[in-house]
């Protein structure tokens, strides 16, 4: 049920992800549009500058020049330094034709320089404004399009005239406005041309005006479809890849919450058994502990050797009961970071002696043999003694469980050029290989072990005690291949290192 939830989210993550990629084509496609729509303005903006600052240079070399003492020899020395420039025309202050240059020698020149001062008068200047702005207009005079630009003579005096200067747009054209067509073409891609108002209308392209300068002109871009694509499809590539990342990412995080339930699963189950066995476990001191107090106090057994060995079984059962549960409390204590071991620099050959003389019955009530080989001259280690004791149990009682065929427990202590170690050994079937770490893990048990048998925590608790004192812990197999031999080295210091 829960893998199928985890299908339905994945298949609606994945059709959200699909319309998030379309969405954002689209928003990309805009994007696009939107810069190619800027880089126009830009550029029409840096034409506009460029005509300005071409058109107002003459306009400066001309100005506060009189128009009565005009000279035709600064009026020429203007056309060779502004090629573009091919008439001025000087208007008085109602735009009356003044004078020209070059001056009207046909009947046909001077209605063209009348009629150009008429045209001038109908662009709508306010000649009784006090403004020096630059006005321009666009007219075709035999079949050439010429820019014409006026401005006023002196900006103090609005009584001096207008000055008026033709230019040929093809100079300027070439001059100034092709060299940024051809920077633009070379970033943009695509065509980008100057167009005046009859030019054709192209729905797809890109328009943008340039009628500060040029009225009614347009700049026209149409992207190359063959870039255009090539960068769309970089895009589509950048974007799909982004989308396939996400969707790898919602599987592996899937498959971690997935990984995750069943160790949860997992987790739930060994504890469970772990519950059902440690209940079992407990069952078993506790109906002997019962049983013979029960006898005890009903006076069935009188004679004093019996009572004294029934108080005996009542001492060993509530001391293994008690260690049961001192396990799992420490182990629990341990999980939670809780601090229960205090490391002193008392001798660990004592600790190790008083804990075998006090719990050598558990052995030999398995009927098994205890073998002692302790060192005498054993360096002082940092430890706690209840924690050793807890290191010492746990391993007997897993020797007692996994080797009780041998017929032999070896406890030994000895100093190793790396440290102190405590070893204890059997002659059982053993544990595999493989089966090594997994023992050293909360709830596992070895397979041979009976299902009700243990709680699971032993060497896990063991692994963490040993991690406490610094000392490794490791199993391997015992002397001759039989059996399991377990070592915890404790390292060579104190507790001021």
């Amino acid at each position: 049920m829960l893998l199928a939830v985890l299908l339905v989210v994945i298949l609606a993550l994945a059709a959200l992800t699909i319309k998030w990629a379309q969405v954002q084509r689209a928003i990309l496609e805009d994007t696009i549009r939107g810069s190619q729509a800027q880089a126009i303005a830009l550029l029409a903006n840096r034409i506009e500058q460029s005509l300005l600052s071409a058109l107002r240079t003459p306009f400066l070399a001309l100005k506060n020049i009189p128009p009565l003492s005009v000279e035709a020899q600064r009026l020429a020395l203007t056309k060779e330094v502004f090629p573009e420039v091919e008439q001025v025309l000087f208007l008085d202050a109602q735009m009356q034709l003044h004078s020209s240059f070059p001056p009207a020698l046909t009947e046909q020149q001077r209605q063209l320089n009348r009629w150009l001062a008429q045209r001038t008068r109908l662009e709508g200047i306010d000649t009784e404004a006090g403004d020096f702005i630059l006005h321009t207009f666009v007219e075709t005079i035999d079949r050439q399009t010429s820019l014409f630009a006026v401005q006023r003579v002196s900006e103090m005096d609005r009584s001096a005239g207008w000055i008026l200067i033709r230019y040929n747009l093809t100079v300027l054209n070439r001059r100034l406005i092709a060299p940024l067509l051809t920077e633009f073409t070379a970033k943009q891609g695509g065509v980008v041309q100057l167009q005046d108002n009859e030019s054709t209308w192209d729905d797809e392209a890109l328009n943008w005006p340039v009628g500060r300068v040029l009225p009614g002109w347009m700049l026209m871009f149409k992207p190359s479809p063959q870039g255009e694509a090539q960068r769309l499809s970089r895009e589509r590539t950048l974007l799909w890849a982004v989308a396939a990342g996400v969707m790898v990412t919602l599987l592996m995080a899937t498959f971690a919450v997935w990984r995750e339930l069943r160790r949860e699963h997992a987790l739930v189950d060994l504890r469970n058994r772990f519950i059902a066995n440690v209940s079992h476990e407990l069952k078993t001191p506790l109906a002997l502990i019962r049983m013979y107090a029960e006898t005890l106090y009903l006076h069935r057994v009188t004679n004093a050797e019996r009572v004294h060995e029934y108080l005996g079984v009542l001492l060993h059962e509530s001391e293994r009961l008690t260690q049961m549960i001192n396990t799992v409390l420490d182990f629990s204590r341990l999980s939670q970071g809780m601090p229960i071991y205090r490391l002193t620099d008392t001798d660990l050959h004592a600790t190790v002696h008083e804990v075998l003389d006090s719990y050598r019955w558990r052995v030999e009530d398995q009927g098994l043999q205890l073998e002692v080989a302790l060192d005498d001259a054993v360096p002082a280690v940092a430890h706690d003694r209840y924690g050793v004791t807890q290191i010492l149990l746990n391993l007997i009682d897993n020797s007692l469980k996994y080797g009780a065929g041998g017929g032999v427990v070896r406890v030994s202590l000895r100093t190793r050029r790396d440290g102190v170690e405590l070893a204890v050994s059997d002659r059982g079937p053993g544990v595999p290989e493989e089966e090594w770490e997994r023992l050293r893990k909360p709830f596992e048990r070895g397979g041979d072990a009976d299902p009700a048998s243990g709680s699971g925590l032993g060497l896990a608790l063991v692994d963490e005690i040993a991690k406490i004192h610094r000392a490794s812990f490791k199993l391997a197999t015992a002397a001759q291949g039989v059996g399991v031999r377990a070592t915890v080295i404790f390292p060579l210091h104190t507790v001021q290192d």
